[in-house]
């Protein structure tokens, strides 16, 4: 199993989107605005570490929609 990279632009903390993984489908912003955002090239990231469990419910979310968020 290849070892997984996160994308630089991710906020240090233990939730991130893999380098290379984003389709730039839309669903991290749609279900989380407050937690992703896109880089200039298109690939999302992190750019807030949930902080409640309402957060980390709406990261989850995301991340069940087979984004590339780990």
């Amino acid at each position: 199993m290849s070892e997984r990279t996160p994308f630089p632009e991710n906020v240090p903390g233990d939730f991130y989107v893999e380098k290379g993984c984003c389709l730039s489908c839309g669903m991290p912003t749609t279900e989380a605005p407050e937690l992703f955002a896109y880089a200039p090239d298109g690939h999302c990231y992190v750019k807030r570490q949930p902080s409640s469990a309402r957060d980390v419910s709406d990261d989850r979310s995301v991340h069940r929609s087979r984004c590339g968020l780990h």
